[in-house]
């Protein structure tokens, strides 16, 4: 069945015509009000409960006068401004906090069970060196948390994936191929697994959390492995001596585990306990479909773990497939395009299960509901264009965290 997209969409490609940014210092709060009236585009900058300064300039129309608004928003926030506002403050579909990630893509990034702590992966100066970096929602302040550079004669220094535990007081992050655990209080770090580089791509293949973030999937040597509550081993499968391999993803429960081989796309999935393999399949994609010419990359479990879906940037399309026989269960079309399936750059499920988000590469998030996949109505957020690269819910499903090409970390408040 295909439907088409759906109930609220929250969209990069609109642009607003006024915007509040800050930052929280060294040496004291600073603030800057850019607004667009007609073809003038007004400034207002202060420091603390200082005067306002002003200054204006005029374009040849209000298009320039807004392009040169989302250029210094941009400007400014690759400097460490910030968009903040107090979610109970803001409309169903509002941006509630907004920054930019310098040196690295939007989709490294992860929100503390409090609700209020963001941390993000960042190469800021230098390709050899990564940072990761906690933000206080409500301040704006930032506080890093853990740097490193690259050994002698390497490339350069890739973090692949950062998430936080069940409580917060730890962050397991992948970088070049090792999967770490980053004690907060501390900032000790130790190595939880290293997995071979000839057989496993860490861009494609990142360790992931059940739902409840106690049993953990990741890759060691040439093997996919889950860990329990205390790290210990529940399941081990290798990998490396079958050709194709893609990815791994955890169910929701962590009772199971889907894999993904080579360019037909053949889809296996795995009970934890037994160690059994309960289904082997290729991926059902709809009659005439092409354009999964490398296989999937990107797989998931709704939160009822019925259906396995597939999407990413390297598959034309955003398809689910049932847990239990192997067929499809939905297909969604394109919304502009007959004939065609919708673009996918990442997709997430509400804690609830009630609700999906889906982020395409024209820079729109648009959420579904489970149940029915039909469209129900829309709205627009301000932003700039690019392709969205991360979508996750906060863990009271209240917040939409939306991440892209650009390096910009987006949170909305969730539309009722």
């Amino acid at each position: 069945m295909s439907w088409g997209a759906g109930v609220i969409r929250y969209r990069a490609g609109m642009r607003r015509a006024a915007i509040t940014l800050s930052h929280p210092g060294p040496p004291g709060p600073r603030h800057v009000e850019l607004a667009v009236q007609g073809s003038v585009l007004s400034r207002r900058w202060w420091t603390g409960a200082g005067k306002p300064r002003e200054s204006a300039k005029t374009f040849g129309d209000e298009h320039g006068a807004r392009d040169a608004l989302e250029k210094e928003t941009r400007a400014k926030m690759r400097d460490g401004f910030v968009l903040r506002r107090a979610a109970d403050a803001a409309e169903p579909g509002e941006l509630v906090f907004q920054c930019m990630v310098r040196g690295a893509g939007g989709d490294l990034f992860d929100l503390h069970p409090d609700g209020r702590t963001l941390a993000i992966g960042a190469t800021p100066h230098d390709p050899r060196r990564v940072e990761i970096t906690v933000i206080d929602l409500p301040t704006g302040a930032r506080r890093p948390v853990h740097a490193e550079s690259g050994r002698i004669g390497q490339q350069g220094v890739w973090l692949q994936a950062m998430a936080f535990d069940a409580d917060g007081s730890r962050l397991v992050f992948a970088v070049n191929g090792e999967t770490r655990e980053l004690d907060l209080g501390s900032g000790e770090t130790r190595v939880l697994a290293v997995h071979d580089l000839r057989t496993i791509n860490p861009f494609f293949a990142q360790p992931c959390w059940d739902a409840a973030r106690e049993r953990l999937l990741l890759f060691h040597q040439d093997r996919v492995r889950v860990l329990g509550p205390d790290r210990e081993p529940l399941f081990d499968l290798p990998v490396g001596e079958r050709p194709g391999f893609r990815t791994a993803t955890l169910s929701p429960s962590g009772r199971l585990v889907a894999l993904t081989f080579g360019e037909l796309s053949q889809v296996e999935i795995w009970d934890v306990q037994g160690g059994g393999r309960v289904l082997a399949e290729r991926f059902p994609y709809p009659p005439g479909f092409t354009g999964a010419p490398t296989g999937i990359h990107r797989l998931g479990f709704d939160p009822e773990e019925r259906l396995l879906v597939a999407g990413g940037p390297h598959l034309a399309g955003w398809f689910a497939m049932a847990a239990d026989t192997g067929e499809l269960r939905w297909a969604v079309a394109d919304s502009q395009v007959t004939g065609r399936y919708q673009s996918c750059g990442d997709w997430a499920y509400s804690p609830d299960g009630t609700v999906a988000a889906m982020g395409g590469w024209d820079g729109v998030v648009t959420t579904f509901p489970a149940a029915t996949m039909r469209r129900t109505g829309t709205a627009y957020l301000g932003g700039w264009p690019c392709r969205v690269r991360r979508v996750a819910f906060s863990r009271d499903g209240a917040l939409l965290l939306i991440g892209d090409d650009s390096g910009r970390v987006s949170v909305h408040r969730v539309a009722g």
